[in-house]
C-alpha cells in the first residue's frame, strides 16, 4: 500500500522498499536533529519494525470476563506439554499492563504472521470472532491513551 505525502508516493507496508532511496531519507530527515546521531540507525530500525498487533476488550458487553479469562489461561500461557518455539513463545498475546484491569492486549505476532504460523490458529480465530461480535476492537496501543486521560465514563 502507499500513501500520497506532498505529491510524493510513500511505502508503508514494506520499509525495505525505500529504506535506502532518497524518499525515505528526505522524509525522515527532519528527525535528524532531534535523534541524536548515534542513535539514528536504531531510530531506522525501529521505523522498519512492525507495530505489534493490539486490541481491547469491551467492557459494556458483559463478556469482558469471560474474555479476559481465556486470554488469561488459553493464550497467554504456553500449552499443556507442548513445546515451543521462541518466536511462538514471542508472540503470546501479553497484557498491557498500563491498561486498567487487564483489558488491553498486545502480540508481536502481525496479521501475517498469525496466519501463517498453525499454532497461532485458534487465537487468530479468536481475535477475528469476537471482533465481528463487538466485544473486542483492534487498536493500536498509543490510541487507547486519550479515553484514558480523558476519564471517559459510562453513564
Amino acid at each position: 500500500d502507499a500513501v500520497v505525502l506532498f505529491s510524493k508516493t510513500v511505502f508503508f507496508q514494506d520499509w525495505s522498499l525505500c529504506s535506502s532511496c532518497r524518499l525515505f531519507h528526505s522524509c525522515c530527515s527532519p528527525y535528524q536533529g532531534i535523534v541524536p546521531p548515534e542513535e539514528w540507525d536504531a531510530f531506522l530500525a525501529s521505523l522498519r519494525s512492525p507495530l505489534p498487533s493490539s486490541f481491547r476488550v469491551c467492557e459494556a458487553t458483559g463478556y469482558a470476563p469471560r474474555i479476559v479469562a481465556r486470554l488469561q489461561t488459553e493464550f497467554a500461557q504456553p500449552a499443556a506439554g507442548g513445546a515451543e518455539t521462541a518466536e511462538e513463545t514471542a508472540f503470546r498475546p501479553r497484557c498491557i499492563p498500563w491498561y486498567p484491569r487487564q483489558l488491553a492486549w498486545a502480540s508481536t505476532a502481525g496479521r501475517k504472521d498469525m496466519r501463517k504460523m498453525t499454532v497461532l490458529e485458534t487465537y487468530r480465530q479468536f481475535i477475528v470472532t469476537e471482533h465481528e461480535n463487538g466485544n473486542l476492537n483492534r487498536q493500536e496501543a498509543v490510541s487507547m491513551i486519550p479515553p484514558l486521560l480523558l476519564e471517559v465514563q459510562q453513564i
